[in-house]
């Protein structure tokens, strides 16, 4: 099972629904989910231990949340070696002028700069108009900014935007990349073991540490026969095969000082 975690920020309460219902589709993906109000008491919990983090926060006047960024600069090494996703929550999407759109990718760029954080994917999602929530002052200036694109303009009713299809599709999608991280990472752990507690059978070098000689270790020390570096004698110092002087056949006891070569010594040739 994946764990994933959620962070968001939210400003009039729609991208908190957008990442409980979320949370709701990675569980139907068989994932655990936790989720995280950037601006919560809460704020400093760490992604470590997850498989997978989504950030979503929404554009107001020009930028995301504070504590989202807070949040974002704090973890960011970390959040570079996992899968995560930035969702910008705007009305961008459902806006006609391709400005709107290259304005939002400006803004994305330049928040995702200043925390250092690479995201595997970056995906606008589109918000909502809680007209009815709204102060008078806000009310009034989100009317003229929406009427600029094409929007709704009508104060009196709420307008959400947020394709819920599309979203359930992203979980679906990020849960297998969450999936294959946490495979890569299982293989890459048992490999680490692997090398840690293998070791390679060499010769061993005698049996004075506790071993004994192999076949193979004797076959390496034994010197082949009829080699030219043996069969030659070295002009620059006496052969070992050199005719030893006569002695005494009188003589009933061996010299001391003679060594006896062993059957497999190079001496006895």
């Amino acid at each position: 099972m994946q764990h994933i975690l959620i962070v968001y920020g939210t400003t009039d309460g729609h991208t908190r629904k957008i990442a409980q219902v979320l949370a709701e589709d990675l569980r139907a993906n068989l994932c655990s989910v936790d989720t995280l109000d950037a601006a919560g008491p809460l704020w400093h919990l760490s992604a470590e231990g997850y498989d997978g983090v989504i950030v979503a926060a929404s554009v107001h006047i020009g930028d995301y949340q504070r504590a989202v960024a807070r949040w974002v600069r704090a973890h960011a090494p970390m959040l570079n070696t996992m899968p995560t996703a930035f969702l910008s929550v705007c009305l961008a999407v459902v806006e006609r002028r391709i400005e709107s759109r290259q304005e939002i990718l400006r803004i994305m760029k330049h928040f995702l700069a200043r925390g250092g954080w690479q995201p595997t994917i970056t995906k606008m999602v589109a918000g909502a108009l809680p007209y009815t929530r709204y102060g008078w002052l806000k009310r009034q200036m989100m009317k003229r900014i929406v009427a600029k694109g094409g929007g709704d303009t009508d104060t009196t009713r709420d307008y959400e935007y947020t394709d819920w299809v599309d979203l359930r599709n992203f979980a679906q999608d990020f849960a297998a990349l969450a999936a294959e991280h946490e495979d890569a990472a299982l293989l890459a752990t048992v490999a680490e073991g692997f090398r840690c507690e293998y070791y390679p059978l060499g010769p061993q070098r005698g049996a004075g540490h506790g071993g004994s000689v192999t076949q193979e270790s004797a076959a390496d020390h034994r010197q082949p026969e009829n080699h030219p570096a043996q069969s030659e004698p070295n002009p620059a110092r006496p052969s070992s095969h050199a005719e030893k002087p006569k002695t005494d056949p009188r003589q009933s006891e061996q010299d001391p000082r003679e060594i006896t070569p062993s059957p497999t010594s190079p001496l006895a040739a």
